[in-house]
């Protein structure tokens, strides 16, 4: 019995990647995953935005990430651009994503990030630490740099941030 299909997004990243890469649609999003919507995806060890331009029925495949998210209830292209977006892409040897999110409106692409401050008590325990410690590295570091981005190595031993 051959593997059932199964519904798979081609989605280009907002990355700078040249290809594009295949998604399986888990069943709750398969109604809103349409061409020209953004979508989370998962791409080596982070979470980034792609841009959905091709939607398909497939055969399952082994290792096929499922989208983590669809992010637009109406897609921001009309389907009709996808082939203007890949000659493009290809005459100007550019990212298909990236240059998908140049040509859309600046507001579309805010990316957070997380910060931190010291609260009272907060900078009492920074005075009780050890600098030479993990948590100690990182209190210091958040009070030196009150509201600037955390840098990643805390973000990866601290759950909280």
């Amino acid at each position: 019995m051959a593997d059932p299909a199964t519904p798979t997004l081609t989605v280009a990243l907002a990355h700078p990647v040249q290809e594009t890469f295949d998604y399986e649609v888990p069943d709750r999003f398969a109604p809103s995953a349409r061409i020209g919507c953004r979508v989370l995806v998962p791409f080596r060890n982070r979470t980034v935005t792609g841009y959905i331009l091709e939607t398909d029925l497939k055969p399952r495949r082994e290792g096929l990430k499922p989208i983590l998210e669809v992010l637009d209830p109406e897609p921001l292209f009309h389907e009709g651009l996808v082939r203007f977006f890949r000659w493009m892409a290809d005459y100007y040897l550019y990212p298909i994503g990236r240059l998908i999110q140049s040509a859309l409106p600046g507001g579309l692409n805010v990316s957070t990030y997380q910060t931190a401050r010291l609260t009272p008590k907060g900078l009492g325990a920074a005075d009780l630490i050890s600098r030479d410690s993990v948590d100690g590295m990182a209190l210091a570091w958040i009070q030196a740099n009150p509201g600037k981005k955390v840098p990643a190595p805390f973000r990866r031993f601290i759950p909280s941030l």
